[in-house]
């Protein structure tokens, strides 16, 4: 009697599971067998969504927010803070707004460079124009932060179109001339659908795009008689400019380069 008892006994889990099974799946919302039911192909219902193959529900509790995201941070590790540089840094990209707009907020900004041991910051804020002249003149004109400070210019990439690459090359030339540096951050938004839109339509729109245009630069290239000719250097010529600088790698021969190319098309 004892075995058969023993036996019947490690059974009894077994067949309590499998009792269970139907009323653990409908506990879990329907989620098993419950919910609407799509055909291959279709889309839930709205506010529904796919939680098995071709089962859609609806969410059992709020969705939940990155506002009431509080994370807590698990890494255990010695903290070695370094307060000041040990010799004078450069912030390389830096973005000090209301601080380049008067003297006192320069003065802040001196501070707050001292105290960090920055010997100078450039200034990525993409000012041109007016502006940039106006922060450039409050720099040189300040004993203690003259020198200390560089400007990036950005380049304007609204109303891209007809005439576009002269003004912004124009803009450039007057930005360099007033004391930036070099050209800082290109906006997202500088791509967005709508601006490379009015960049194709314009391009379509010129002489050289059109079929009559085509047509007249492939019967030129083909009276052309002169082979090309090869350079005995591996090296590519460069044009200098009259500050001495290549215009090949400058930001003004990049964008003249640019419309050029887009003219020929």
């Amino acid at each position: 009697m004892r075995p058969v008892f023993g036996r019947f006994v490690r059974f009894v889990p077994v067949v309590a599971s499998l009792l269970t099974l139907p009323a653990l799946a409908h506990a879990q919302g329907g989620q098993g067998r419950g919910g609407t039911q799509i055909q291959p192909g279709e889309q839930c219902p709205p506010g529904m969504t796919e939680v098995r193959p071709r089962n859609c529900q609806a969410p059992t509790m709020p969705a939940p927010s990155i506002v009431d995201y509080r994370p807590r941070n698990t890494l255990k590790a010695p903290a070695h803070t370094v307060p000041k540089a040990k010799f004078p840094a450069i912030d390389y990209h830096g973005h000090p707004t209301s601080q380049l707009g008067s003297a006192e907020g320069l003065n802040e900004l001196a501070d707050a460079l001292d105290a960090l041991n920055v010997r100078v910051m450039v200034a990525a804020n993409n000012v041109s124009g007016e502006s940039l002249k106006r922060q450039v003149a409050l720099v040189q004109g300040s004993p203690r932060m003259k020198d200390r400070v560089r400007f990036l210019t950005g380049i304007d990439f609204r109303n891209v179109g007809p005439g576009w690459a002269e003004k912004a090359v124009a803009q450039l030339e007057a930005d360099v001339a007033a004391g930036a540096v070099g050209i800082g951050e290109i906006g997202k938004g500088s791509a967005s659908p709508r601006r490379r839109a009015t960049a194709r339509a314009s391009r379509s729109t010129t002489p050289s795009s059109t079929p009559s245009g085509r047509r007249r630069r492939a019967s030129s290239s083909r009276s052309s008689s002169t082979p090309p000719t090869r350079r005995s250097s591996g090296r590519r010529s460069t044009t200098r400019t009259s500050a001495g600088s290549s215009s090949r790698c400058s930001p003004v021969g990049a964008i003249r380069r640019s419309s050029t190319r887009r003219s020929r098309r």
